[in-house]
């Protein structure tokens, strides 16, 4: 060894320390040929970083016994030596005592670049081993490497190597890089640094083509990488770009779109194997059909003037519009008719006839001839009115004028006579068409609610006197006085609480009538009522969505004429079952008018009335309605009742009455009293159970219940008589 290595290993003196660490091994501790038949089989050198140039490595010697596993427990000495330029190891030897484990650890230092050797032998053995390390020097250069293609978009690995002067990583490389791209769409990493001069980065690029990639040092020593390049190859077509060799084209004439088809990063793509579906928003355009994505334009012909929009696609979804295309019209063709909307219009009713002077695909042209328009002659046909220029009634039924600058004319007719009528026009590619006027029976829009007698509309009606005549006068188109189609029903319908006292009545064509009533006040005061004409009990409904047709009436919330009130007698007379009950019924006229004679109305419950008088006169009762004679202005008329109330407690005894005409018709509101029961009804006492018995019989019942209980409170008891009997 010459004197330079001798220098460098400069911890000799730790040979020292090693009769220090034999004389501490316990006494006890076996011999390596007394470790149960173990033994050592081999060494192992490992280094866990590469060795960096100028600075002391460490690594690692192991001991393996047969089973090729870590000999922990020997305990032999290890010779280490280092061969190479300039090489140097300490310490030379080690003790494998128990702290190791079987693996102890050494390190050595490399002055220069080269190829040194490291071997590990058992001192008085014959195991050993023998390890190679190359050490690079310093790095001078950065290479890059990328794949040789990628689709846009798609992530892609770089690597990049430090090596030195000798062409060897230069493992001792750690510094940061900096990446620069062609393309200026790239996703490429950003402060990065180099592991033991080597790494791996992700890249993305976006633009088709050939893309180049620079590495520097990113602290500025002046490393460089030699420029990669990768071709990036363009995705899938997302869109397409389409452009047009005419964008004013004429109807009729043919034009070509040329198309780009596009990914989804805006590269330039093409595909032969698509299939192109054009369309377009003109639905007489010719297109190409069935046609593959290629180079050259494809031919179209729009036929529809105006601004028209066209649009290719494929099957994965991509689509190309070209929009905007402004068609002119073709050279004059003929004058077209049109019909309105509906091809059957009411008699009396406006129907417009459309002219249109044309090119060969029927958009609208200029046309600075005179055209005639006439209908079938002998129709009863009048002109209404004409978007025509310079226009004059000619012979009957026709019409003559200029088209408008826009080439589109419009003439309003109507008829008195049902049935269809022709019309032509003078040019000898004449088209016709026909209208059809046709009766439809009520016309709502003409027909007409009013209300004889009445001062005013709407008209004031009063409630519980008076009643309102109603009106209805159905007219057709024309204004003519019709009756319903056959096998429909009319009527009027009204708003609760108006009451129709009739159903309307025919009194001749086009007439009919009715009268309705108020028998109390809406709840919503005096907010008008509607009422109107119904076919089969529908509503007549006026045209444009106007909704039905009606009149109103106003209601004159006036208290009745007739007053009624109802009372018991006594006022706080109490119910006992089966026993008399009495009631007092005053009817008064408050108006200026006679009333004439009419009905009083009676319902019971748990009540049998027996006995009825007016005036002290006796009344018939053999049903729930009274005889009443007329009223005169001021009169008041009294009626007492008598009866029987009824035997089931829990149901109150209770009287309601009301009054009406002859026609029973209400005069009032409805009154009602009730009576409360008795206490001492609580016991009747008679051990029994109400059951459904004939009517006949519970007065009877009644007045035995009462007349038993009485007796048996009132009796004394007799000498020896048991109370509990």
């Amino acid at each position: 060894m010459n004197q330079a290595m001798r220098r460098s290993l400069r911890p000799w003196h730790l040979l020292l320390l090693v009769p220090l660490l034999v004389a501490s091994t316990p006494a006890k501790r076996p011999a390596q040929a007394s470790l149960a038949g173990t033994t050592l089989e081999a060494l192992r050198v490992r280094f866990p970083s590469p060795p960096v140039v100028g600075t002391w490595t460490p690594f690692t010697v192991t001991a393996i016994d047969k089973d090729n596993l870590v000999f922990q427990g020997y305990t032999g000495i290890v010779d280490v030596t280092v061969t190479g330029p300039q090489a140097g190891v300490q310490p030379p030897f080690h003790l494998f005592i128990s702290d190791f484990a079987g693996v102890a650890p050494f390190e050595a230092r490399w002055p220069v670049p080269g190829v040194y050797t490291v071997t590990a032998r058992e001192r008085g053995g014959t195991v050993f081993t023998v390890h190679t390390v190359e050490v690079p020097g310093p790095a001078t250069r950065l290479a890059f490497e990328l794949p040789l293609s990628a689709p846009a978009g798609a992530p892609v690995t770089g690597r990049v190597v430090a090596y030195d002067a000798g062409n060897n990583v230069a493992r001792g490389f750690n510094g940061a890089i900096r990446f620069e791209s062609s393309d200026p769409r790239a996703t490429v990493p950003r402060n990065v640094t180099l592991n033991q001069g080597s790494g791996s980065f992700t890249f993305v690029f976006f633009s088709a083509g050939g893309q180049i990639v620079r590495v520097h040092d990113a602290s500025g020593s002046g490393l460089t990488s030699t420029d990669d390049t990768i071709t990036v190859v363009p995705g899938p077509i997302q869109s397409f770009e389409l452009s047009s060799s005419d964008n004013t084209p004429m109807a009729g004439e043919q034009f070509f779109v040329q198309l780009v088809a596009r990914d989804a990063y805006d590269n330039q793509t093409f595909d032969p194997s698509q299939t192109l579906q054009f369309s377009s928003t003109d639905p007489a355009a010719e297109l190409p059909v069935g046609v593959r994505l290629g180079t050259e334009p494809y031919p179209i012909i729009l036929k529809t003037a105006g601004r028209q929009d066209i649009s290719v696609s494929i099957s994965n979804g991509a689509r190309g519009t070209l929009a905007g295309l402004e068609v002119s019209p073709g050279a004059f063709h003929e004058v077209r008719l049109s019909p309105p909307t509906t091809q059957a219009v009411d008699i009396c009713t406006a129907a417009t006839v459309e002219l249109r002077a044309v090119d060969l695909y029927g958009n609208a042209v200029p046309y600075d001839e005179d055209v005639l328009l006439c209908g079938t002659p002998g129709q009863a046909l009048s002109f209404v009115e004409s978007t025509l220029e310079d226009v004059s009634p000619g012979n009957a039924g026709c019409i003559v004028g200029d088209l408008p600058p826009s080439g589109v004319g419009l003439v309003r007719w109507s008829s008195r006579d049902p049935g269809p009528v022709v019309f032509e026009v003078n040019q000898a590619t004449a088209r016709t068409v026909t209208l059809t006027w046709q009766d439809q029976g009520i016309s709502p829009a003409n027909s007409r609610i009013s209300f004889p007698g009445a001062p005013r509309n709407p008209p004031l009606l009063r409630t519980f006197t008076a009643t309102q005549p109603v009106l209805f006068e159905p007219r057709n188109a024309c204004g003519v006085a019709v009756d319903p189609p056959t096998g429909q029903t009319l009527n009027i319908a009204v708003q609760s609480p108006l009451v129709r006292i009739r159903d309307a009545e025919r009194e001749e064509r086009g007439r009919w009538t009715t009268e309705v009533r108020l028998p109390k006040c809406p709840d919503t005061g005096a907010a008008p009522l509607k009422l109107g004409p119904t076919l089969n009990g529908e509503p007549l409904q006026l045209p444009n969505n106007a909704g039905p047709l009606y009149a109103e009436i106003l209601p004159n919330c006036l208290p009745p004429d007739v007053l009624l009130e109802l009372v018991a007698r006594p006022k706080d007379a109490k119910a006992t079952p089966g026993a008399e009950v009495q009631f007092e019924l005053t009817l008064s006229n408050t108006g200026g008018d006679i009333i004439p004679a009419g009905r009083l109305w009676l319902e019971a419950e748990s009540l049998t009335v027996l006995e009825a008088s007016l005036d002290g006169e006796k009344l018939e009762t053999s049903s729930m309605k009274l005889s009443i004679p007329e009223l005169a202005p001021g009169a008041v008329r009294t009626v007492k009742l008598k009866g029987l109330a009824g035997v089931q407690l829990d149901v109150p005894v209770m009287l309601s009455a009301w009054y009406t005409t002859l026609e029973d018709t209400a005069l009032t509101e409805q009154k009602a009293v009730s009576l409360e029961w008795d206490e001492l009804a609580a016991n009747v006492g008679c051990g029994c159970q109400t059951g459904a018995l004939p009517s006949q019989f519970l007065p009877w019942l009644a007045l035995l219940a009462v007349a038993s209980r009485a007796r048996a409170r009132l009796r004394r008891l007799t000498r020896g008589e048991r109370i509990d009997r």
